[in-house]
């Protein structure tokens, strides 16, 4: 063929033998030319012009980078009011640009009792998902095609896999420091043992879950053996508080940072610790209490060991 066209360039353009898709729609696709023709007695050549019909689809696209995870949040064991975040957004775009009147159709095809479809969300290029259920990893996958309004003509599916993340454990990640000092407690000179690290939220599979804002808080409670005389504990929400003593009214001053960590700070100060010398504390003492950690919602158990030169975490 050496001729090429369409019946409406508004939807599709051809030359070269390729159809180039300009909107949604549907038109004809034609081409001209010499045919060769065959047979007993030779005709030469005789002029051709077949068609066919072209439908130009619609293409949507998930927006990169798209969220690889979802964390999931649930009411606190005290207070009983949802906490953190629990809901990621993922983006989708319809081509060609401008010449189509999309509406975005999304669903979970997998994972449907992990996350759920953000209700207020529906028909456009954004879609929040949300958390419900923590889940194996990529055991979701969304789904998302387009729709031009004015053709009827649907794309094809388009699929983001995630992973729904419920908070399950806490790792130490460094710097962790361990420091002695001197120091008094009702007056009465001893000698302090002050540990500080940072806190890594994992999932209940152990991975990172990598999230900003993520809300946290702690109470702790003294085991049957206390002989470092222990009275009370600094806690994330509301400084210093009696053992066993709980509270979640952090406001805006306990949130993860951007991967997923926070910083801890233990202490113990007591008599019977002696004073410092050569950086040690001369004393000895052990106090043992149960930390609980609400993260996200999600209480995380951590069993500590208050000791003059040394505070433990398991």
């Amino acid at each position: 063929m050496t001729s090429w066209w369409t019946n409406d360039t508004s939807i599709a353009t051809a030359s070269n033998a390729q159809v180039h898709g300009v909107a949604a729609g549907s038109t004809d696709n034609l081409a001209e030319g010499e045919i060769s023709t065959s047979g007993f007695r030779q005709c030469g050549q005789m002029q051709g012009r077949p068609s066919g019909p072209t439908n130009v689809m619609p293409v949507v696209n998930i927006t990169a980078p798209a969220p690889t995870a979802v964390p999931v949040a649930q009411a606190q064991p005290v207070s009983g009011k949802v906490v953190g975040d629990n809901e990621v957004y993922i983006g989708a775009t319809c081509s060609p640009e401008g010449k189509v009147n999309p509406q975005y159709n999304w669903s979970i095809t997998q994972g449907s009792d992990q996350v759920k479809l953000d209700p207020n969300l529906t028909g456009g290029p954004t879609m929040g998902i949300i958390g419900i259920k923590g889940g194996s990893p990529n055991g979701v996958i969304i789904s998302v095609t387009c729709t031009d309004l004015n053709t009827k003509l649907t794309s094809t599916a388009k699929t983001a896999t995630m992973t729904s993340q419920q908070p399950g454990s806490l790792t130490i990640a460094p710097p962790d420091n361990t420091s002695e000092k001197n120091c008094t407690v009702q007056g009465n000179a001893g000698c302090e043992t002050d540990r500080s690290f940072t806190y890594q939220i994992n999932d209940t599979n152990g991975t990172a879950m990598a999230f900003a804002g993520l809300d946290f808080w702690d109470y702790i409670t003294t085991g049957t053996q206390n002989s470092c005389n222990v009275s009370s504990y600094s806690v994330t929400c509301s400084g210093s508080v009696t053992s066993g003593q709980q509270t979640g009214n952090c406001d805006a001053k306990a949130h993860t940072g951007a991967s997923g960590q926070f910083s801890e700070s233990l202490s113990v100060c007591a008599t019977v610790c002696g004073s410092v010398q050569s950086g040690k504390c001369t004393g000895s003492c052990s106090t043992g209490s149960t930390q609980t950690w609400i993260v996200n919602g999600y209480p995380i158990t951590k069993s500590l060991t208050y000791q003059c030169n040394s505070i433990s975490v398991q």
